[in-house]
């Protein structure tokens, strides 16, 4: 080989660096193994310990002038396996990421110079108490028999002293009072600064009162475990997710023994290994219960929107209320939806009900009814029709036959004038021709 073992060798100089480095990191720990006194400690080469390395970097080995990616495996200057790799098998994740950056940030580097500012204030109440209950004293030369006594620290120990104020309690230093809180706020800054209080984790007796509602509480409580379920959520997605699909993708590559799968009607023998890059596989993650009940409760609320909306309702049918049911049931822990719903696919054709049929023949005769009705109205108005016109007539015959009437009544009158005057005239003359006259004339008859 040419260039490539001075870069290999160039490479293994830098890990031999930073292996000449490792036993000190290691030294604590090298008297607490399960070896220990049973270790030449590298001293024989037969027992001395090697560190081998795996690296992946970008070389031109073949010199084609485009870099390409390769698996070293090393020991010291000696290059193992070299081999050409499509992929680093490494998935890497920080709980806090920095943005451009590959390092990024945890709670320990945010709370540990708090941790241990409470740390001493905590040993100092500890030490203060550990004093007050065990005083020095303040001996007068000459006024204890023994010293011994003293030291001794046995309860109902006896003391000889050859005067009564021999033995004094040394004064001490009260505590101070702002320690406590100083502990208090440096709690707090620990919580404003991790997020985490101690609301979520259920120790805070303040929350819960009769001025809290159990609404307000679990609002709070869920908004102080906001970064927590990011950390959660970044470790399903950016980790988790990643790493199942690398191994999928290992076990598809590595796959030696061939499948039948059904292909159009037919069963066919294949390969695992070509479905390496053809592969369609998604990985889910599913959420914690507080927030599957929160999912459950947001499709139940979109249910009931798309129910209630004439406009939407007509697009949500029986197979999308299936759908939103099946996750509703899902979230809420049940995975046997099929013995709770039946699929829109399997159900039997609709059946008439029977309450509607019989509201549809109520409706049908009262229908028939009204429309009876109207006929037996519109033959009324006929008829009152008809009378009215009858009784015009019968008004009209009436005044023709009593015109009728009065025009005889007037024209017998005229004829017995005419008949009277004719008689009278008559008389009159037989009257005037007569010898004996004995008639008598009168106008009036």
């Amino acid at each position: 080989m040419g260039y490539d073992e001075e870069l290999i060798d160039k490479i293994g100089d830098h890990e031999d660096t930073e292996m000449e480095t490792d036993p000190e990191v290691l030294a604590r720990h090298e008297e607490i193994g399960s070896d220990r006194g049973f270790n030449a400690f590298g001293y024989q080469d037969q027992v001395r310990s090697v560190t081998c390395y795996e690296c992946y970097t970008m070389l031109d080995v073949e010199g084609t002038g485009e870099a390409e990616l390769y698996r070293l495996v090393k020991a010291g200057n000696v290059l193992l396996e070299q081999e050409r790799v499509n992929r680093k098998p490494f998935v890497c994740f920080t709980p806090l990421p920095i943005p451009h950056s590959f390092w990024g940030n945890n709670f320990a580097s945010k709370v540990v110079p708090i941790q241990n500012a409470r740390t001493v204030l905590t040993r100092s109440i500890l030490d203060h108490a550990m004093i007050t209950n065990n005083p020095r004293y303040v001996v007068t030369k000459g006024g204890v028999t023994n010293p011994r006594e003293l030291i001794d620290g046995r309860v109902g120990g006896i003391v000889n002293v050859t005067r009564p104020d021999a033995i004094v309690p040394m004064q001490q230093a009260p505590l101070n009072p702002f320690i406590f809180n100083t502990i208090q706020m440096l709690d707090e800054d620990k919580e404003d600064t991790t997020g985490v209080s101690r609301l979520s984790q259920g120790t805070n007796k303040d929350a819960v009162s009769k001025q809290n509602s159990a609404a307000m509480v679990e609002q709070l409580a869920t908004m102080s475990q906001q970064r927590q379920k990011i950390i959660a959520r970044n470790f399903a997605n950016n980790f988790l997710r990643p790493l199942y699909q690398l191994v999928y993708q290992l076990c598809v590559e590595n796959e030696t023994d061939e499948k039948v799968v059904e292909l159009a009607g037919d069963y066919v023998e294949i390969s695992p290994a070509q479905w390496a890059s053809k592969r369609d596989v998604t990985v889910e993650m599913h959420l914690g219960y507080g927030e599957q009940e929160q999912e459950a409760q947001k499709y139940l609320a979109l249910h009931g929107l798309m129910s209630q909306d004439p406009t939407l309702s007509s697009m949500y049918q029986a197979p999308n209320q299936y759908k939103l049911m099946s996750h509703v049931m899902e979230n809420s822990g049940i995975k046997n939806v099929q013995d709770y719903l039946t699929p829109p696919e399997q159900l039997p054709p609709p059946q008439p009900d029977p309450m509607q049929e019989m509201q549809m023949q109520m409706q049908q005769q009262q229908m028939q009814i009204q429309e009876r009705q109207t006929a037996l109205a519109e033959q009324k108005q006929q008829m009152d029709a008809q009378m009215a016109q009858m009784k015009l007539e019968l008004d009209r015959m009436k005044a023709q036959q009593s015109f009728a009437m009065q025009s005889d009544n007037l024209d017998l009158k005229e004829s017995q004038l005419d008949h009277k005057v004719m008689v009278d005239t008559a008389e009159l003359e037989i009257a005037k021709t007569a010898t004996d006259v004995r008639a008598i004339a009168s106008p009036t008859g």
